[in-house]
């Protein structure tokens, strides 16, 4: 919340600006074949953990989850 209120505050200028940058790397995300949201990341990274071997999928979910964080 305090960043909104800072870009608010920097102006319509800013704003235009931060959302045309959001735009053209969301482009290039996609273009890779990359996620483009926090979401998609989130679960492309669970599939991943989930495709190692059962006891690299331990040790990596547990640094997953203990990176989370509650909102």
């Amino acid at each position: 919340m305090r960043n909104a209120s800072r870009m608010l505050r920097k102006g319509p200028e800013f704003q235009e600006a931060q959302l045309s940058l959001e735009l053209e790397l969301n482009t290039y995300r996609k273009a890779l074949g990359l996620p483009v949201t926090v979401e998609a990341a989130q679960q492309a990274a669970r599939e991943d953990i989930e495709s190692l071997p059962d006891d690299a999928a331990d040790r990596a979910g547990a640094r997953v989850r203990g990176r989370e964080t509650v909102n």
